[in-house]
């Protein structure tokens, strides 16, 4: 047996040795302090022995605050129905998989908890818009980009038509009735940043360097989506506007491109039937190309008219093409050119292609544009048609994402198959196994660890001061062996949780080893712990997952036994353990402070007994000084 002889602790104790202003030993020539020690070395040997059952009882305590804190995190992570990998939750067995019958890429399909099993066919009509003007056309100086970064100043950016400021400069418009004010020194992040962020304007602006143009969209889809610009100061927008977007009203109603005092003087356009277009006088004249034509698209309709076209005809032409499928007109109190989509049409976009009708400097007033009105999803699934403001939407738990148009291709329909994803169930049933194994483990070598504490007491701090900090590693890593040796609750929690596997679960008659969860052979080197059969659970689970769900989840807390899950058994025994835990730490610390009160009462003694030893001592010193002067004197007497 390994034994260390107890030695005085320092702490409290050790302070009643330390004399102080006490005088001792001086006429003796006597330790005290050590003479005192000894002669008190009784009620110390006391002290040290409660401090040792103190700091056993501390040990035995973080013992059972670390193994329920363990069993706790199991039962919250794995058996409560809010953890984060919870056994009672449908989503832990019922994953599905989809399945396309082609190669398809028009629509993503995705299954969840309560979808139903089978073929679904889909047919995908017309994908989702959000209302949106963009500038068509390139709108940098040279064709490349406006600025080299997005931190550059309104003022600075190379725009084909300048942006103008007004006298205090400022450019001023409103985007869906939001009016916004910003300055040369603005950067054209901050703008764009400041127009994205406004809840009432409702859009986000880009601008793409790639195809160098602005784009606004409706942050909401469908057909009641809406984006309308007005220009008030300056010409960002309107009118020969410089980030290449007219005047724009797209909402439910339809889609409209306009402009404003496009006329000579500002007095308005004059003319008749028989005013050609080359008569007309634009503030910024009707330039003609070679052949003495302008030429232009609206909606992917090619226009040609020459100088001796007159105005009536080239908007009859215009207003008469069904392909363009737009209205144009001039308004004399605007001074401007209207252009609005047509019935059925998605919105207008106006190319350029000679002449300035449109575009930069366009003497019509307009910019380039592409303005598309917000229009539904629409899909046929299984014969319903379905609409919605999305392309993104989930009906009877299955997911759709659709992307590309099957109506009218050889595609036409997609088909998809629906059905259970066994192989996620089996990967969250191991992960579960793997896990109570850990703890299964762990709490059986903690029953099972020898108790060496007969011969490994903790050590006092005397006994400590006289160790390296490897001794006293190793011997406390020995003390504190087998604290929870053959600990009842637990020995009775680990037979319950082991009895759950082998008991009928579910209210269906069979116990956990028909689904292929069983115990290991003793002589395994894994023995006791739980052994995952996937190929049997997998076929349990193909053949009746109903079943196998219930001999899970089934039940409750206060269900019959043999109506309850495998969960449900195992978090009611876990349960009844923490709760006799939690008793026994509180207990335990009520030991610890009791052994507290004993050793402070102990430690009063003790200090009492040194006074009256020291008191002795003193009383000595005082004679023998005494008799030391007496001597002193009488051996004067006779010099």
């Amino acid at each position: 047996m390994s034994t260390i002889n107890p030695t005085p602790t320092s702490g409290k104790s050790d302070s009643i040795y330390k004399t102080g202003s006490r005088v001792t030993g001086m006429f003796s020539t006597l330790d005290t302090d050590t003479l005192v020690k000894s002669m008190t070395s009784g009620q110390q040997a006391r002290i040290d022995a409660v401090r040792q059952k103190q700091t056993r009882q501390e040990w035995y305590n973080e013992a059972l605050t670390s193994v329920k804190d363990d069993v706790n995190e199991f039962l919250n992570t794995y058996l409560s129905a809010a953890g984060g990998s919870s056994m009672l939750k449908s989503a832990s067995y019922a994953s599905y998989k989809t399945v396309t019958s082609s190669t398809s890429n028009a629509a993503a399909v995705s299954a969840s908890s309560g979808a139903e099993l089978g073929d679904i066919t889909l047919q995908i009509n017309r994908l989702a818009k959000n209302a949106s003007i963009s500038s068509s056309n390139r709108i940098s100086r040279n064709g490349t980009e406006i600025s080299a970064s997005n931190t550059a100043t309104l003022g600075s950016l190379a725009l084909a038509t300048k942006l103008e400021f007004n006298a205090n400069g400022k450019i001023s418009f409103a985007i869906n009735g939001k009016t916004f004010n910003f300055s040369r020194d603005t950067t054209l992040q901050n703008m764009i940043n400041t127009i994205n962020n406004d809840e009432t304007a409702n859009v986000t602006m880009k601008y793409s360097r790639l195809s160098d143009s602005f784009t606004i969209t409706s942050d909401t889809g469908g057909p009641d989506s809406k984006v309308q610009v007005t220009n008030l100061q300056g010409n960002a927008f309107g009118t020969n506007s410089a980030f290449g977007i007219g005047e724009v009203s797209i909402s439910s109603t339809g889609t409209s491109v306009s402009s404003n005092d496009i006329s000579a003087g500002g007095t308005g356009i004059t003319f008749d039937d028989t005013t050609s277009l080359e008569e007309l006088a634009f503030a910024k004249a009707l330039k003609f190309d070679s052949s003495n034509n302008i030429s232009f698209s609206i909606n992917g309709k090619e226009f040609t008219f020459s100088k001796v076209t007159t105005f009536r005809e080239m908007l009859d032409t215009i207003n008469n093409d069904e392909t363009a499928n737009v209205t144009m007109y001039y308004n004399k109190s605007t001074d401007g050119f209207t252009i609005m989509s047509g019935s059925g049409s998605e919105g207008v976009v106006i190319k350029n292609l000679t002449g300035n009708a449109f575009g930069t400097n366009s003497a019509f007033g307009i910019a380039e544009a592409a303005a598309t009105r917000g229009t539904d999803s629409e899909a046929i699934i299984n014969g319903i048609t379905v609409t919605r403001s999305t392309n993104e939407y989930t009906i009877d738990g299955i997911s759709y994402d659709l992307k590309k148009v099957t109506q009218g291709t050889a595609e036409k329909q997609v088909t998809f198959s629906v059905d259970r994803d066994y192989s996620a169930t089996v990967s969250n049933v191991s992960k579960f196994v793997d896990a109570y194994n850990e703890i299964y483990t762990k709490l059986t070598d903690l029953v099972g660890e020898d108790d060496l504490s007969s011969d490994y007491p903790p050590l006092t701090d005397a006994q400590r001061a006289e160790m390296t900090t490897e001794q006293i590693t190793a011997w406390e890593k020995k003390a504190k062996s087998g604290l929870l040796h053959q600990n009842k609750e637990l020995v009775n929690l680990l037979a319950n949780i082991k009895s759950a596997f082998y008991s009928v679960l579910g209210g269906v008659g069979k116990n956990a080893t028909e689904i292929g969860l069983s115990a290991a052979g003793y002589f395994d080197s894994n023995a006791g712990q739980i052994v995952l059969d996937e190929d049997k659970l997998t076929q349990m689970l193909k053949n009746n997952p109903d079943e196998v769900i219930r001999m899970f989840t089934n039940g409750g807390s206060s269900a019959a036994s043999s109506e309850q899950g495998l969960i449900y058994k195992l978090r009611n025994s876990i349960t009844a353990y923490t709760k006799k835990a939690a008793d026994s730490v509180k207990t335990v610390k009520k030991q610890i402070n009791t052994y507290g009160t004993e050793i402070d009462e102990l430690e009063d003694k003790l200090g009492k007994l040194a006074d009256r030893y020291y008191a002795k001592f003193s009383r000595m010193e005082t004679a023998l000084a005494r008799l030391n002067s007496q001597a002193s004197y009488i051996s004067q007497l006779f010099q």
